[in-house]
């Protein structure tokens, strides 16, 4: 069974996401990896193509990223390019600023052999949302917070499943093994000034979408909280004691000697 990796990028140094840390995460347990690669405004094509250019099963390919106005339309349509190129029977979606910890990464073939052998065409896995800093992590819709607890992010590759909403699930799935594997999501882990800029990059494409209500638009700039010019981070959050992903771990030492004010 050949299993793909994709995902999609723009602005990762500009915005800090953890890229290379990534597909780093995933790209030793998968056959192939294709990365749409968008028109950014700092180096991060020249990064990405630095670390796998060489490897003969790694597909890049530039992607001109228009269309604010398409509201939410663009980042699914941009995800469904990179599920185009994919050649495997399986897909494994992984965004660029998640990564999956080493001990899922070397079971995960096996349940996905488990999941086709039985019918099913998707398999979720549970999601840690880190923010602020890397031993915090968000409360979740059951604790009366706004962090998902589960999303597909394996999907057969049968063409008929697509990318839906702003890219962050799946239509067209018929049956979905609900796996105990964690995805790690670092999206809420960076300095305030880069999370503010970040939100509000993000927001041009949620505010065009003819889809928000106008309440809605409330509700979304709501979640901008800033002071001056800082991101206002969360005040509930969970302690987590559990380990990392391998390829995170030189970037969590790094962050926290960069920003020990925001260790607390």
């Amino acid at each position: 069974m050949k299993i793909s990796g994709a995902t999609l990028i723009k602005n990762a140094i500009k915005l800090d996401y953890p890229i290379i840390e990534s597909v780093n995460s995933l790209f030793p347990h998968v056959d192939e990896y294709v990365i749409n690669l968008g028109d950014s405004e700092d180096n991060t094509n020249e990064l990405v193509r630095s670390w796998y250019g060489g490897f003969d099963n790694v597909k890049m390919f530039d992607s001109k990223w228009e269309g604010k106005e398409q509201g939410m339309t663009f980042f699914r349509n941009q995800t469904n390019k990179a599920l185009d190129a994919c050649t495997g029977d399986w897909i494994f979606y992984l965004q660029a600023d998640e990564a999956i910890h080493d001990d899922d990464a070397k079971r995960m073939r096996a349940i996905v052999e488990e999941a086709d052998k039985n019918g099913f065409d998707a398999i979720a896995f549970n999601f840690l949302h880190f923010e602020k800093n890397y031993n915090k992590t968000k409360k979740t819709y059951s604790e009366g917070f706004d962090a998902y607890e589960k999303e597909i992010r394996l999907i057969k590759n049968n063409k008929q499943i697509r990318s839906v909403g702003d890219a962050m699930s799946f239509g067209g799935v018929t049956k979905v093994y609900m796996s105990d594997m964690n995805i790690f999501h670092y999206g809420y882990v960076k300095d305030p000034k880069t999370m503010l800029e970040k939100k509000l990059y993000l927001k041009e494409f949620y505010f065009n979408d003819p889809s928000f209500t106008e309440d809605q638009k409330v509700i979304e700039n709501g979640k901008i909280r800033s002071v001056g010019d800082q991101y206002k981070f969360s005040r509930n959050l969970n302690d987590f004691t559990g380990t990392h992903p391998m390829s995170m771990r030189a970037r969590i030492e790094s962050f926290n000697q960069r920003n020990p004010e925001l260790l607390t």
